[in-house]
């Protein structure tokens, strides 16, 4: 059983990329007991519309920052408000890598 984890994800202008990422998350992770957490860094492409329509995904929330802050800022920012003992930071493409085995979270 892998234990309670909140996962951070820092995306910026890609929406197609980070929808796939979390569809394999969440259909490899079913019996996971896990927070999702994302954090926008002001994309200018369809992401902030897709981030909307996810935040009824169990154990997801969404951040959204109006200028790029780079990807240790928004993780530091996410950090302290963390419930889980467990965090992993994740980047968006994260599915690309690891097709074809086990997600592992």
């Amino acid at each position: 059983m892998i234990p309670p984890l909140t996962i951070l994800i820092v995306t910026m202008d890609r929406r197609d990329i980070l929808e796939k990422t979390l569809h394999y998350i969440y259909e490899t992770s079913t019996d996971a007991e896990r927070d999702l957490w994302i954090w926008d860094n002001a994309s200018s492409d369809d992401t902030p519309d897709f981030l909307g329509s996810v935040q009824g995904w169990p154990g997801v929330r969404c951040f959204r920052s109006d200028f790029d802050l780079g990807v240790a800022v928004p993780r530091r920012r996410m950090l302290p408000h963390v419930r889980t003992q467990y965090v992993f930071n994740l980047d968006d493409e994260w599915w690309m890598l690891n097709q074809g085995r086990p997600a592992g979270v």
